[in-house]
């Protein structure tokens, strides 16, 4: 899954626990995993270049053990961290 944002980065940043519970609703099969790339671009910027760069970030996360992870500025963590990283955060 890629996401390219072109809004404040506020807004996304609890999207993934959401997106996350809804796979495994959806799927009901806790063995099925769901990584994603997140870019944060200007307006101003062509968005084939963050597109580019949604699917380098996906790629990244696709290269964890056992998959089931994020990239986001250059950092990749597993998505069972990701909201302890959002609570010691601006994002909340």
């Amino acid at each position: 899954m890629i996401w390219l944002l072109l809004d404040r980065h506020q807004v996304f940043c609890h999207w993934q626990k959401e997106i996350d519970h809804s796979f495994h609703q959806y799927t009901n099969n806790k063995n099925l995993n769901i990584s994603g790339g997140i870019t944060i671009m200007s307006p101003s910027k062509p968005i084939r270049l963050g597109i580019k760069e949604a699917e380098e970030n996906l790629s990244a996360s696709k290269k964890v053990k056992g998959k089931h992870a994020i990239t986001l500025l250059d950092r990749t963590i597993k998505l069972e961290r990701y909201e302890n990283v959002l609570e010691n955060s601006k994002c909340i």
